[in-house]
């Protein structure tokens, strides 16, 4: 038996259960709990992209972390006009995520 939570007040969406993709065979990376970027009023949550992004993040990172910093300026000029590389923007909400991928394949690398 579950127990049903009431409704939430004003109209508000709740998010039931897991979003799941036809491609969910792909590994999720390990988030080590909750990374998180410390600002000066709170902690923010890394943004994670949808499965089908995430992937693209997750071998544009791998690629990054091996070739450097010159393969993503590459990258940029080349797929400018592609939303699919909008992570590669540091405005962009999935690039905290992105530059977290570039990081752990890096350190991954070293070891």
């Amino acid at each position: 038996m579950v127990a049903e939570a009431p409704a939430p007040a004003g109209g508000a969406i709740v998010a039931v259960g897991q979003a799941r993709s036809a491609a969910g065979a792909l590994p999720t990376p390990d988030l080590e709990g909750v990374k998180q970027i410390i600002t000066q009023t709170r902690a923010i949550g890394i943004i994670l992209p949808p499965p089908d992004i995430r992937a693209i993040v997750d071998k544009t990172a791998q690629f990054v972390a091996k070739n450097g910093i010159e393969f993503e300026k590459r990258i940029l000029a080349s797929e400018a006009n592609n939303a699919k590389f909008n992570f590669l923007n540091p405005t962009d909400p999935y690039h905290a995520y992105y530059r977290m991928r570039v990081s752990d394949v890096e350190q991954a690398v070293k070891e």
